[in-house]
């Protein structure tokens, strides 16, 4: 019996599907050095890590940055981005189709010696010709050697990379608004403990005048007591500027309105620390350690590694294009002169065409594309290393940052408190006439030096804390499902 032809075909194109069982290039492996991060013993979590430092402002700023930030904004659009490219890289392991339908009217010339004017003139052949089509037109890619499967791995790996980016964006807002957050309350801090000098060194100078007037105490006296008035006045302006810079840093962190965040006109940002001027007292007892597994929270180390894996299906794209490529054209049309008589049997036309194309000369586009894929494997491979590398680094630094600004906070302190008590020793013996007032002078100047470097040292602090805190990844993709807006297009 004789085989019908589209048995034939079928046939065929079974046995090349079952060809391309393999993709071209080679499989993705992760690096030594990023399967020994992701084995490695799970670090404790630092999930919400801002909200150690307990103050409610503080988590506050950070939600509205996580919900307003218009850099998160932009990386959200870009992981809608990255997805939407996939579905491009998807839809060519599918068939595609097309439906066409068309009307062509023609008036055909009597008295062309080439056409049919002998046949019109005979009534055999209508003048007037009218042709009906509608046909259903397909084409699939059969990916014989896997260049579209790769195609689609990379797309799905720039996704994946295109969240980890996002996330570092998150981390990298979160770390900004702290660490602005505490700078503000920082330069509040000293501002609090100049203008309390200020308000002591004007009340010391009233009464040495005073005491100038009666002849009590000599003139140079009050010139070094308005100096040292003076001296303490010129920080303040200074103060200020850095105040109302922090705020507006915090203003576009968190995409509010200038006036809303601006230091001189809130009040919730220029308000005092406390009664003594000093910063919120730390609640954290004890520095998380660096564990090699933490490199697995940043989303820098993600991205790097997500990378490497996209350019590496890309060079199966370069690689599958040495090869054939095999596609199968089908069609379905419907042809008629009369518009009642298209949808009727006879007027139906079949069309199947297995194509078969293997590159021959390119003019070495094809070995230039295969080694510029290769020169990208390499670089990023060398900068997931690298990542990896310099993430640890970043991280074991910050915390002996962090110990060391804490030791160094605590010699402040009593440094600060000694000072103190010099500068009560010096008053009472000014006020009782057995000291001088240049005494007086250097002990106040030293007590009002070692108490800002107490308030800067908190700050340094606080500010390396962030550091430690970003440096070990800091949760922001469980972050940013908790404060994503509702307004915002699902990712």
């Amino acid at each position: 019996m004789k085989t019908p032809r589209f048995s034939r075909v079928s046939l065929i194109v079974t046995a090349l599907t079952i060809l391309a069982g393999c993709a071209a290039g080679p499989d993705y492996v992760a690096s030594e050095s990023y399967r020994a991060v992701s084995v490695a013993e799970p670090a404790p979590s630092i999930a919400n890590w801002w909200e150690r430092f307990d103050d409610p402002r503080l988590n506050a700023l950070v939600e509205r940055a996580l919900q307003n930030n218009y850099d998160i904004a932009a990386a959200r659009a870009r992981v809608r981005e990255a997805r939407a490219q996939r579905a491009v890289a998807w839809s060519a392991l599918l068939p595609s189709a097309n439906l066409e339908s068309g009307y062509t009217f023609a008036e055909q010339s009597i008295n062309s010696p080439a056409g049919a004017g002998p046949l019109i003139g005979a009534g055999l052949v209508d003048r007037d010709v009218e042709f009906w089509t509608s046909t259903l037109s397909t084409r699939w890619d059969l990916d014989l050697f896997g260049g579209n499967r790769r195609m689609d791995e990379a797309a799905r790996a720039r996704v994946q990379q295109s969240i980890a980016q996002r996330d570092a964006v998150a981390l990298g807002v979160v770390a900004e608004t702290v660490s602005a957050w505490f700078e503000l309350r920082g330069a509040q801090a000293r501002r609090n403990n100049f203008a309390r000098d200020l308000e002591l060194q004007t009340s010391a100078l009233e009464i040495i005048e005073k005491r100038v007037a009666i002849g009590l105490a000599r003139d140079l006296d009050a010139l070094r007591a308005k100096g040292q008035r003076e001296a303490v006045a010129s920080i303040l302006p200074t103060l200020d500027a850095g105040i109302d810079a922090a705020a507006r840093r915090l203003a576009v962190l968190t995409a509010q309105p200038l006036d809303l965040l601006v230091a001189t006109e809130s009040p919730m940002l220029n308000e005092r620390s406390d009664v003594r001027g000093q910063l919120r007292a730390l609640n954290i007892e004890e520095l998380p350690e660096v564990f090699a597994a933490a490199l697995r929270a940043r989303p820098d180390v993600a991205a790097a590694e997500r990378n490497l894996a996209a350019v590496v299906a890309e060079l199966g794209v370069a690689e599958a294009a040495f090869y054939p490529q095999l596609w199968l054209d089908a069609s379905v049309a419907f042809e008629s002169a009369s518009l009642s008589d298209l949808a009727q049997g006879n007027s139906r036309a079949l069309g199947l065409a297995p194509r078969l194309s293997l590159p021959v000369f390119q003019g070495g586009r094809l070995r230039a594309n295969r080694r510029a894929a290769l020169a990208r494997a390499d670089a990023a491979y060398a900068d997931l290393e690298n990542v990896l590398l310099a993430g640890l680094a970043d991280a074991g630094s910050a915390r002996a940052a962090a110990v060391g600004q804490r030791a160094s906070l605590q010699h402040l302190r009593v440094s600060a408190a000694a000072s103190r008590e010099a500068q009560n020793i010096a008053q009472g013996l000014y006020d009782r006439g057995l000291g001088g007032y240049l005494g007086l002078l250097d002990a106040r100047r030293e007590r009002i030096a070692r108490d800002d470097e107490v308030v800067q040292a908190q700050t340094r602090l606080r500010l390396q804390l962030v550091r430690l805190f970003t440096a070990l990844g800091g949760d922001a993709s469980r972050l940013l499902e908790i404060n994503a807006p509702s307004t915002t297009l699902e990712e």
